[in-house]
């Protein structure tokens, strides 16, 4: 695939102008065009809440539940990865408080022909974590994944890899990309990482919600599962 083939979708609020006007601003001075993609409002539209979410499933691994922001948000990527499968071809995705380096049209088109061996590559994360190289200006997180889902190359295969275990929600939508052993999607990252959080804008999506002491039980058997489960993929693989 080529850069001018690659279909590149942002996801916004329709209420967030703000944030339109920023990421339309930085799209067009890189000359990529772009479709806005009507982000799901968590706070209004209750349909993938009372579709996919699983509260007490949530509050026995985590302790506190998801906030409609939350929803949303997993929603919103979750309607992208089947638009994915519906073009049958690869995707940009891309949210819209972000800022592009100074040379991500040229490292983007390097990383394009690694999406046939890589299927899903982040453009940065929102944590540092250790990596270990692969290959081409690509790495692999090595322990745990970054969080975030600011901006990520993504081919059908790896969308209906996610797909196939996200009938039933209970963690917000980065972290369940980040449990690779679970849908067999890896963290790979582009090396260097090509777009940055941009900070005057904050987080739309958000968790108040305190921990209710009787969960924390089954928190922390699901933790100890949990890594389990991890180490018995990495092992494999």
């Amino acid at each position: 695939m080529i850069l001018n083939e690659l279909k590149i979708f942002v996801i916004n609020l329709p209420s967030a102008i703000d944030r339109r006007e920023h990421i339309t601003t930085e799209l067009n001075k890189l000359k990529l065009p772009f479709e806005v993609f009507n982000a799901v409002n968590g706070n209004t539209d209750l349909s993938y809440a009372n579709k996919h979410y699983s509260p007490l499933g949530r509050l026995l691994r985590y302790a506190r539940p998801l906030s409609n922001s939350q929803i949303g948000c997993f929603a919103s990527h979750y309607e992208l990865w089947n638009k994915c499968i519906t073009l049958n071809e690869p995707i940009l995705v891309l949210e819209d408080d972000i800022d592009f380096s100074l040379n991500f049209v040229t490292q983007l088109k390097l990383l394009l022909p690694c999406l046939d061996d890589y299927h899903y590559i982040r453009l940065a994360g929102t944590f540092q974590r250790p990596k270990c190289y692969v290959r081409n200006n690509v790495s692999l997180y090595s322990k745990k994944g970054p969080g975030g889902t600011i901006a990520y190359l993504l081919d059908p295969e790896a969308a209906q890899r996610l797909l196939n275990r996200a009938s039933k929600w209970i963690e917000p939508v980065d972290e369940y990309m980040d449990r690779y052993w679970l849908h067999g999607v890896l963290p790979y990252v582009a090396e260097p990482e090509i777009v940055f959080f941009e900070s005057k804008f904050e987080s739309s999506v958000v968790n108040k919600y305190p921990a209710k002491i009787i969960f924390k039980i089954t928190r922390e058997v699901y933790k100890l599962y949990r890594g389990f489960c991890k180490l018995l993929f990495d092992c494999k693989k």
